[in-house]
């Protein structure tokens, strides 16, 4: 694919920490927005870089990848887990693979085979087999109502199944890396956008009207996220996986911009990206049963203990959307089947 649908953000650093990650690298959960971009970021660097998920062959984010770098494997099925990573023998894994984040994705029992059984499968694998690093997706959902900038030691009031199976992960991680000595961390993303997001989550929706001189509807404007672009959040894997998964194993740690960014800020950023002389109208869709006011994070202990944070900006952030939004035009048909491609 040509370079302006793959660029990223990193920098010098970033590329040597890419660099430096002990391979191969099996990233669980690579079709998904975050892995598929971890993925592609990774895979201009080196090439012993794998892609996995239950169908990755049918991933339209995945769809000018190799065959050889794509690996078929339910993480559910503790068998396959175990079988793939022995024929694998990843040094570094990052495991992204969720489910419940998503409106649509709402089956309890679903939420907590695939997120926190799907873990106990990769972890206990792991052990078998070894590895250098584990880095495992966490959610800054795993605070719930307790939303306002906490930190690492704050209560957890989980106030969803997704929530509650993200708050077990981060005690298996916890257990497994203090008490059993594996090299896993856990981090707790906050609200993540950028290139490859769904097509109907707020800023890939805000940006294709956007480029439209229209506006999107919104909840209310009170309602708030902490917004960090996706190319630091593939930073602070690789940044994890060469620092904290060995000084801190068992760590959980907050990946925030720290802003708090409400979605009259979020109006605001878009009328100066997509020169909008109309107003946005508010409470012109219902607020979701997640939506929270004051809901920004703390990334002090990353800081801290990684060197790492949020360098990418809101409104640079929608600019770079919008740049790869017209530049996929025409280009890239969004949930099609991936297509091998020839020779």
């Amino acid at each position: 694919m040509n370079s302006d649908l793959l660029f990223d953000m990193w920098d010098e650093n970033a590329v040597e920490d890419a660099r430096n990650v002990p391979g191969p690298i099996l990233i669980i959960g690579g079709s998904g927005f975050i892995g598929a971009n971890l993925f592609h970021s990774l895979r201009r660097i080196r090439t012993d870089v794998f892609a996995c998920s239950r169908s990755p062959q049918g991933a339209w984010r995945l769809r000018h990848a190799s065959d050889e770098d794509l690996v078929s494997m339910d993480v559910t099925d503790g068998g396959a887990v175990l079988r793939t990573l022995r024929k694998i023998h990843p040094r570094t894994v990052f495991h992204l693979a969720a489910y419940g984040a998503y409106p649509r994705q709402t089956d309890a029992r679903s939420i907590h085979e695939t997120n926190y059984m799907g873990l106990t499968n990769v972890l206990q694998a792991l052990r078998d087999v070894g590895c250098s690093a584990l880095i495992h997706a966490g959610s800054s959902s795993e605070y719930g109502l307790n939303c306002s900038r906490p930190d690492e030691s704050s209560e957890m009031i989980p106030n969803s199944d997704y929530a509650v199976s993200k708050v077990s992960c981060s005690y298996l991680i916890k257990y497994y890396g203090q008490v059993l000595k594996l090299p896993c961390v856990q981090l707790r993303l906050y609200s993540v956008y950028g290139p490859w997001e769904e097509r109907d989550r707020l800023i890939p929706t805000l940006v294709s009207h956007g480029l439209k001189g229209r506006w999107p509807p919104f909840a209310h404007k009170n309602t708030s996220r902490d917004f960090v672009y996706v190319d630091d959040v593939t930073r602070a894997f690789t940044r994890a996986a060469c620092t904290i998964s060995k000084t801190d194993p068992g760590l959980s740690v907050n990946i925030a911009s720290g802003v708090e960014t409400t979605l009259e800020d979020v109006a605001e950023a878009a009328k100066k990206v997509f020169a909008l002389s109309s107003e946005p109208e508010f409470d012109s869709m219902a607020s979701r049963k997640w939506d929270l006011p004051h809901w920004y994070g703390n990334p002090e202990l990353a800081f801290q203990k990684m060197g790492w944070q949020s360098e990418i900006g809101f409104v640079e952030g929608l600019q770079l959307c919008a740049r790869r939004e017209e530049a996929a035009a025409g280009r890239i048909s969004f949930d099609e089947p991936r297509k091998k491609e020839d020779g």
